[in-house]
């Protein structure tokens, strides 16, 4: 494991390593895990706590801003009707996700007998982050159409599900696959999409099983 320098290791994480992660993810979608690995400035443990704390801030901040300011029962926010801590629990979903990925590449890789519980972990930074971006972009979508048609509805859960989820195992394959190093795509081919959709089944569990005992949310509008 490498050698942990706080002060430095972040101040090159926000520098360097976000807009590495995000270049190679969008311009090398196909490679982008093997060049993030060369190229990120920040080779401790303190990249994927960084990217997990960042993703953690930057969702409960877009989920205040967003669902926080809607109106519920005719006049009053729903930050005011629920709480805080309600935000604080539903924004949980961007340490619940990148958490059960790590825990699930862990078991996966153990069955080649190559578990890399740092790599596990590090790579894991990736998916929160982009997880972030996903996340701001379907609540973003959901203020600007209100009231979309068919199409346009049909469009966009094609482009804030499918689209997303593929990226995700595309680039838990690579991680695999690049792990494995064994010249075989079968592995990380068929275990890549068990893995992430692992993960989001267990955060959507938790997070409705947190609902449920809440104030059911339909009845506030």
């Amino acid at each position: 494991m490498a050698q942990i320098n706080w002060g430095e290791d972040i101040n090159k994480f926000f520098n360097s390593d976000l807009k590495t992660v995000f270049k190679n993810i969008f311009k090398f979608p196909t490679t982008a895990v093997e060049k993030i690995n060369n190229e990120r400035a920040v080779q401790s443990v303190v990249f994927p706590i960084c990217a997990w704390v960042l993703s953690y801030l930057l969702l409960l901040l877009i989920n205040v801003l967003f669902l926080g300011t809607k109106t519920v029962w005719g006049h009053e926010s729903m930050l005011s009707v629920m709480g805080f801590g309600l935000f604080l629990k539903i924004s949980l979903i961007a340490l619940l996700f990148p958490a059960f990925l790590t825990i699930l590449t862990i078991l996966f890789t153990a069955i080649k007998g190559k578990t890399d519980a740092e790599g596990a972990l590090w790579h894991s930074g990736i998916h929160a982050l982009n997880f972030t971006l996903v996340w701001f972009i379907y609540q973003l979508c959901g203020l600007i159409f209100t009231n979309p048609g068919t199409f346009i509805a049909i469009v966009l859960a094609v482009a804030l599900l499918v689209y997303p989820i593929s990226m995700g195992i595309n680039l838990m394959r690579q991680y695999l696959h690049y792990a494995d190093n064994e010249g075989c795509n079968s592995f990380s081919w068929w275990s890549a999409p068990a893995i992430v959709a692992g993960s989001l089944g267990l955060v959507i569990w938790i997070i409705s099983e947190m609902g449920s005992q809440m104030v059911p949310m339909g009845k506030m509008f």
